[in-house]
């Protein structure tokens, strides 16, 4: 029986070796809004990075789709029903996600931070000149009601000027309206909008506009340039793909070494993917400037997510950067 003992022997190693472990996903699908702080993505998309660093780490040939969606709240809906696995979208709304699935097998974490740009909320009432002077008659556009970045930090810097338990004495002035649309409002002044907090590229839309002037900037509240988006995934998809999410990762870190070394490239992938009617050159020096920031590691999240958690919008705060990206966007210090 020796024979019959070599031939098992030899039929259960081959069996182990043709039976691999369960393959990682061959089509990818990446939700985004069309912002400037979305930039490395669109850099992601006209280069093919993910692509290649897929191929790089013996993953074969991979399908990446690119969605544009609305806001937030669509990202996290879509990436729950599994009709996208990698979202980008707003540190607050993924922080709510985040607070709300954790523990559960929905639960997300951050792959890396994408881009930080500036953030200004405009008026074209020229009697107010800060935040103080707004009152029950005006209507302030934003991205998401209590939700979006623009709407924190409009919430953060009511609690810098009435006190922090005053921190929602602006929201009952505001109102989720898309970007575009608020622009058009602001500069007919029509309808009821009085004010438009908003972000590259629409602020480019005010300026020199002797009509419309800026009360709030971003760097106000947090002290400096923060990160806006971040690239979010459930904690499911990358266990089963973790060579996958290493390699959006590495993509990612390209794409800012593109940004950084050749704008007019990132300017172009921007304008063509994101179907923007700004002018290339007038994108190039957006991102030039120097409060935008694409960078893989996080800057001001934790002091963001420790606000909302001060004022009940998630139920715990993170304990640190560990609680909220993978092992990836650990790579560098961040806060």
């Amino acid at each position: 029986m020796p024979v019959l003992r070599d031939f098992v022997a030899v039929f259960v190693v081959c069996a182990s070796i043709s039976l691999p472990a369960e393959a990682e996903v061959t089509t990818l699908t990446v939700g985004r809004t069309p912002t400037l702080s979305q930039l490395p993505i669109y850099v992601l998309q006209g280069e093919n990075l993910v692509e290649k660093h897929a191929r790089a780490a013996g993953l074969g040939e991979l399908k990446v789709t690119y969605v544009d969606v609305a806001g937030g709240a669509v990202l996290n809906d879509m990436l729950l029903s599994g009709t996208m696995q990698i979202a980008t979208g707003g540190v607050p709304p993924f922080l709510i996600l985040w607070s709300r699935a954790a523990g559960s097998r929905s639960a997300v974490k951050a792959i890396a931070a994408v881009g930080g740009t500036p953030s200004t909320l405009y008026t074209r009432d020229p009697n107010v000149k800060s935040i103080r002077d707004l009152g029950p008659r005006d209507r302030i556009a934003v991205a998401g009601v209590k939700s979006s970045q623009v709407a924190i930090l409009l919430q953060m810097a009511a609690a810098d000027a009435f006190g922090e338990e005053a921190y929602a004495k602006l929201d009952p002035l505001t109102v989720a309206l898309k970007d575009a649309d608020a622009v058009a409002q602001m500069k007919s002044g029509k309808g009821e909008l009085t004010c438009h907090f908003t972000y590259d590229p629409y602020r480019a839309a005010y300026a020199g506009d002797p009509a419309i002037h800026a009360i709030l900037q971003s760097r106000d509240v947090l002290g400096g340039v923060g990160t806006v988006t971040v690239a979010y995934a459930t904690s499911e998809f990358q266990s089963r793909n973790p060579k996958l999410v290493a390699a959006y990762f590495a993509a990612l870190q390209e794409a800012d070494q593109i940004i950084k070394s050749d704008p007019a490239r990132a300017a172009r992938d921007f304008k063509a993917y994101a179907k923007s009617a700004m002018p290339a050159a007038e994108l190039e020096h957006l991102i030039q400037q120097p409060d935008a920031q694409y960078s893989v590691t996080p800057v001001a999240v934790s002091r963001i997510a420790a606000f909302m958690h001060r004022i009940g919008t998630i139920k715990a705060a993170p304990a640190g950067m560990k609680d909220l990206f993978f092992t990836e966007g650990n790579a560098a210090p961040g806060s």
